[in-house]
């Protein structure tokens, strides 16, 4: 209980400071402390461990280029990633023989050279998230525009990580590059204060709709704590997804606070 107690005043600590615009920079030093604690699993040189790391070639062996056409952007912006895209409407996405609605799914791309980077996987695995995984070539400049269609495989175009797909420099020649790819079930919601009626609301609307997020996200951070030793710290305003409900009288209320983005170096290993 004393545990819990100390989690739910770190927690709330932490999604209170997200709301604050300093959080970015206060991120890092906090970050850095984080993983410092005697409560966090080590390796033999005191990096954190993560579920599933050192498994860069086996995770992102498979080459998924050609069932990447047609991806769309959601979010360039990241410290940790190359990228958030999905699909339009209409366009499926092919899982062990099952085609998926394309919008349904999340495809985040990782540099598949970062050892930790494999732990996203095994975790979304655990949590019942993953949908795919394995690698894509991309141009250099993939991401710059919504939307990108990948031209081939490293098959088609026989070429390695960072060289050149032609043998000389001629006009045709495209650099490829590679990245690893996680595909997940997409999560309903947005940050609070991303909704367009947030800045409408009154103080204790507000106030009401943070302090149901905070008890929700502080349960989903517990039990995942409970569930799988693991412990989410990650706590920055774009990993707390929220849905809402609006009734016939434009009356916004809370449904469900959701967590994303389980990438390394936002979860630990907890040692109990």
């Amino acid at each position: 209980m004393l545990f819990r107690n100390t989690l739910q005043l770190v927690v709330g600590f932490l999604f209170v400071t997200s709301i604050n615009a300093t959080w970015e920079k206060e991120r890092a030093a906090e970050l850095g402390q984080n993983m410092n604690r005697l409560w966090i699993i080590k390796d033999l040189l005191g990096n954190p461990v993560c579920p599933g790391s050192h498994m860069n070639e086996i995770v992102y062996e498979k080459d998924l280029t050609k069932k990447l056409s047609n991806m769309k952007i959601l979010s360039n912006v990241g410290q940790d990633s190359e990228g958030v895209y999905t699909f339009p409407p209409g366009v499926d996405y092919e899982i062990n023989g099952e085609k998926v609605p394309g919008d349904s799914l999340v495809v985040k791309l990782v540099d598949p050279h970062f050892d930790p980077n494999s732990c996203e996987v095994e975790i979304l695995r655990r949590i019942g998230s993953l949908r795919d995984h394995g690698k894509m070539w991309r141009e250099p400049d993939f991401g710059s525009e919504p939307k990108h269609s990948p031209s081939g495989s490293p098959s088609d175009k026989k070429v390695e990580h960072g060289s050149n797909s032609g043998s000389d420099s001629g006009s045709d020649s495209v650099e490829l590059l590679d990245s690893g790819v996680i595909v997940m079930n997409k999560v309903k919601g947005r940050p609070l204060i991303r909704y367009e009626w947030w800045e409408e609301l009154s103080k204790p609307q507000k106030k009401e709709l943070v302090e149901k997020t905070l008890v929700d996200i502080k349960n989903k951070v517990y039990g995942l704590l409970k569930s799988e030793r693991l412990l989410y710290a990650d706590l920055e305003l774009d990993n707390l997804l929220v849905e809402t409900e609006t009734d016939d009288h434009g009356i916004h209320s809370f449904k469900e606070a959701h967590l994303v983005d389980f990438g390394f170096p936002g979860i630990f290993v907890y040692r109990y």
